[in-house]
C-alpha cells in the first residue's frame, strides 16, 4: 500500500463519522483498478482506485464509475450500492470511491459447493446473467443523465483504435510480451476491413464477463451484483454479450459434470429476452477475444515493469496470465477464420 491509512481514515470520520478504528486488507493485486476491503466495527465497504502503475488514463476513471453506479440505482441491474467519491489526491493520493461491500460467490472458475443441491444450477446461472444484460441494455441512458459515459457514435472503429492504440504503447515501454506484434495487427485490421453496421446504441458494461459478477453462495442461485464498471461505455449491445459468451465457454470447460447451456443458447436467450433478430456474432467475438488479450497483455507488461517487493510476488502468476493471454488470442484467431456462429 503506497498510501497513508490514517488520512483516509480522517477523511471517512469527517465525512461518514467512522469512529471505529479502520482495517484496510487488499482485495486483488493491481492488475487493474485496486480493490481493499475497509472494515470499522460492524461496517464493511470497498475503496476501488486506479492502479499503482497506470497504463492509459482513461481506463481507470474511477470517478465516472461512481457515476453510472450512482445512475444504476435507479434501475433493476444488480450493481453494489456507491456510498462517497473523494477527487481530492491529498488523501490517497489518486481520486477513489466507496461503496458497499458485496459478501458472494464468484462462479467462473468453480461453483459453490452447495450449487450441486439445485437442479440445473448452470442454467439458473446464465438466465440471472442475460436478465441483468439485457435490463442494463434496455435503460435510458439519456434519462439517466450517462450521456458524458461515452460517444455513441463508431463506437466499434473507436474500440479497434483504442486497444491497438494502447497495445503499440505499450510495445514502446517494454520487449517483455505474450502476444506478437504482428499477430495483433493482423487482427486489428481485419476489424477494421470488416466493421459491421452498428445497432443503436445503449449503456455497456465494456467487460461483462463472469469474473466481474458476485453471486449468492448457496441456492436459490441469485446474481447479487455486477461489479468493475471502469470501462462502462455507450455503444453496439453485441459487444456486451461477445465477452460474455467468451467468460461463459471457459465456465463451461471447469463445469463440465453440470449440464451448461451453449454458447450458442446463451446467445439465443439475449436475442430473445431483447427482442432482436439473430445476427453472426463472429466480429463481436473476435474483438472481444482480441480486447481481452491487450488488456491482459497490458497487465501482463506492467507487472514486468514493476521494481517494487508486491511485484516480484505478483511475478509468481505471471504464466497463468500469460496462458490466458494466448488461449484469448487463438479465440480470436479461430472466430476470425470460421464463416458464422451457428444459432
Amino acid at each position: 500500500m503506497d498510501w497513508q491509512p490514517r488520512r483516509l481514515e480522517s477523511w471517512l470520520h469527517d465525512r461518514l463519522g467512522v469512529s471505529s478504528p479502520l482495517l484496510i486488507n487488499p482485495l486483488s493485486a493491481g492488475y487493474s483498478n485496486e480493490n481493499y476491503l475497509l472494515t470499522s466495527g460492524y461496517n464493511r465497504w470497498v475503496l476501488r482506485k486506479p492502479p499503482t502503475v497506470s497504463s492509459h488514463h482513461a481506463a481507470h476513471k474511477v470517478l465516472r464509475e461512481f457515476a453510472v453506479l450512482s445512475a444504476l440505482q435507479k434501475t433493476d441491474v444488480p450493481v453494489p450500492r456507491p456510498v462517497i467519491a473523494c477527487d481530492d489526491l491529498v488523501v490517497i493520493g489518486s481520486p477513489f470511491f466507496i461503496m458497499d461491500y458485496v459478501p458472494g460467490a464468484n462462479v467462473e472458475e468453480q461453483l459453490p459447493d452447495l450449487y450441486v443441491l439445485e437442479e440445473n444450477c448452470c442454467a439458473r446461472i446464465i438466465g440471472e446473467v442475460i436478465a441483468a444484460l439485457a435490463e442494463l441494455h434496455r435503460q435510458d441512458w439519456l434519462k439517466l443523465a450517462l450521456q458524458e459515459v461515452g460517444r455513441p457514435e463508431a463506437y466499434l472503429e473507436s474500440q479497434v483504435e483504442r486497444w491497438r492504440s494502447q497495445f503499440l504503447a505499450q510495445s514502446d515501454r517494454t520487449q517483455s510480451s505474450v502476444m506478437s506484434r504482428d499477430q495483433v495487427l493482423l487482427i486489428g485490421q481485419w476489424l477494421r476491413d470488416y466493421l459491421p453496421e452498428e445497432r443503436t446504441a445503449v449503456l455497456l458494461h465494456g467487460d461483462f464477463q463472469l469474473s466481474n459478477m458476485i453471486f449468492s453462495k448457496q441456492p436459490p442461485v441469485r446474481l447479487l451484483a455486477i461489479t468493475d464498471w471502469e470501462l462502462a461505455a455507450l455503444g453496439d449491445p453485441l459487444l456486451d454479450l461477445a465477452s460474455l459468451l467468451l467468460s461463459w465457454s471457459s465456465h463451461r470447460q471447469c463445469c463440465q459434470q453440470h449440464l451448461c447451456p451453449s454458447i450458442q443458447e446463451v446467445a439465443q436467450q439475449y436475442f430473445k429476452a431483447m427482442a432482436y433478430d439473430v445476427v453472426p456474432l463472429n466480429y463481436y467475438l473476435v474483438l472481444a477475444a482480441w480486447k481481452r488479450a491487450i488488456i491482459l497483455e497490458n497487465r501482463y507488461r506492467r507487472c514486468c515493469l514493476q521494481d517494487d517487493s508486491r511485484s516480484t510476488r505478483q511475478g509468481r502468476d505471471l504464466q497463468p496470465l500469460a496462458n490466458q493471454i494466448d488461449q484469448l488470442i487463438k479465440q480470436a484467431e479461430y472466430w476470425l477464420s470460421e464463416q458464422e456462429l451457428n444459432l
